[in-house]
């Protein structure tokens, strides 16, 4: 016998996870997931799916401690486009909470992600930090607004390959961040004398040299997700005196960092970000690096605060999809 389910569940559009998915609400979600991550009741699982021209991924996890669980898909189609989509649930009673665009869940969770590693890093005894980006897209954007939002960033430097590109990138962010925001002609340009450099690109070569991050404390890289990505060279990981990643899994599905177990990553020197957050100690004497692909434990727990946040508000909902099945 099948019995309906009269759940009515929200539908949360992108401009909704916009208008909710504060920066700071964004960062408690990322140090909850953080945390959470390391529970031994939590589990994740990826997927990853070759098409005819393209892919799927879809990550997935269950949170008991949270009460939560659901997957992420997105997919790139011959087409050139990528789509997202999060579908979120109880534990309790596997009730439907969410269904969720997840372009923006994807972009706030990786910034809001990078910004855990930096607070924590840096402590509460920040003097004024100067941020190179390198990148000028959506997940640059979304970084530099991430760090500003909660560290006191005085100055930024960005640098991209097409000129116009990272001009107007200085342009917009210094009108929106109010702080000076310049152009650069190249990456070492952007790094040198930053406090913490923020790569956001989505390329497939790398983007700079180990020398143009000579002496930098922090860097927070959130390109390369993918073994035929790259966007640091494999010498500045195994050349760093901590490594953060936000998954293990980042060691066998990050172009970067595969790279850099062949030119001898020490796998003692990495650490969960969890693990970091809750014990940064103090500054290494070298360069701290943040490696991220993300991981569904952050998806969920945004989406489930950005859900939160809307309780008790008009919007979209729908009937549920899943029918209750009984015993015959």
């Amino acid at each position: 016998m099948i019995e309906q389910d009269i759940t009515r569940i929200r539908v949360v559009s992108a401009e909704e996870v916009l208008r909710h998915g504060t920066p700071a609400l964004a960062l408690t979600a990322a140090r909850q997931a953080a945390d959470v991550r390391r529970h031994p009741a939590s589990k994740t699982k990826r997927l990853n799916l070759a098409l005819p021209g393209g892919w799927m991924r879809v990550l997935g996890a269950s949170l008991p401690p949270l009460g939560i669980f659901g997957y992420k898909e997105f997919h790139y189609s011959p087409g050139g486009m990528l789509r997202y989509v999060l579908h979120l649930f109880s534990t309790d009673d596997g009730r439907p909470i969410g269904i969720l665009d997840a372009s923006m869940i994807t972009t706030l969770r990786t910034s809001a992600s990078a910004t855990a590693a930096a607070t924590a890093y840096f402590g509460d005894a920040v003097h004024p930090l100067t941020v190179g980006v390198i990148g000028s897209g959506a997940e640059a954007r979304a970084g530099l607004r991430a760090l500003v939002a909660a560290l006191p960033v005085k100055a930024a430097h960005v640098t991209s390959r097409r000129e116009v590109n990272r001009t107007d990138f200085a342009e917009q962010m210094s009108a929106e961040l109010g702080i000076p925001v310049l152009p650069a002609p190249d990456a070492a340009s952007a790094a040198s004398g930053a406090d913490v450099v923020y790569l956001g690109t989505g390329s497939s070569s790398v983007v700079v040299a180990p020398e143009d991050l000579a002496g930098v404390p922090l860097v927070l890289s959130i390109g390369s997700t993918m073994p035929d990505q790259r966007e640091l060279p494999g010498e500045v990981l195994a050349g760093a005196a901590v490594v953060v990643v936000d998954t293990w899994d980042v060691l066998k599905e990050s172009g970067d960092a595969i790279a850099a177990a062949g030119v001898g990553l020490d796998r003692s020197r990495v650490r969960l970000l969890g693990d970091f957050i809750e014990a940064p100690g103090s500054p290494s004497a070298g360069t701290t690096l943040y490696k991220s692909i993300g991981s569904p434990e952050q998806d969920l727990v945004l989406a489930a605060a950005i859900v939160d946040d809307m309780a008790g508000l008009d919007g979209r909902f729908v009937d549920s999809l899943t029918d209750v099945k009984r015993n015959l």
